[in-house]
């Protein structure tokens, strides 16, 4: 009896190895849930859809950037001005916090200006999701120039 059950411990291995695990099918579908969110954002900024923004970032928004640390009117007056042609967002990594707050990097390659001065580019990205709920809010966020 011992030799049969043995027998299949070769098959059992190849079958558990073939078949995706559950959590690398939910880490996928979560990865496309944040990528989806990120875009939504990023396709707000190239509308110009300031209240759509307004309503997904978090009352106590922060982002870093070059120039400073701003907060969420700064923000959406700093995103007024911006004309984004394109956007390409790439290389998302998500890593959980807590059960309430999931950090997102990511890399991001802009075709754009600002105030009539290019910002077109890639940057490394990071954006802090917070979960009040059912609903995700972006609490802050940091764009870095990518080196070439």
């Amino acid at each position: 009896m011992r030799r049969i059950a043995w027998s299949f411990l070769p098959l059992a291995a190849l079958i558990a190895l073939a078949v995706p695990s559950r959590s690398l099918a939910q880490s996928r579908d979560e990865i496309t849930k944040f990528r989806n969110r990120e875009s939504a954002v990023w396709e707000s900024v190239k509308n110009k859809e300031l209240d759509a923004i307004r309503k997904v970032f978090d009352k106590d928004y922060v982002a870093v950037y070059d120039y400073g640390i701003v907060s969420l009117p700064e923000e959406l007056n700093g995103m007024s001005k911006v004309t984004l042609r394109d956007y390409k967002l790439t290389d998302l990594k998500l890593r959980h916090l807590d059960g309430t707050n999931v950090l997102v990097a990511y890399k991001v390659t802009v075709d754009g200006d600002m105030d009539g001065q290019s910002m077109s580019g890639s940057y490394n990205a990071l954006t802090l999701w917070r979960r009040s709920g059912n609903q995700w809010y972006v609490a802050a966020h940091s764009e870095v120039k990518a080196k070439p």
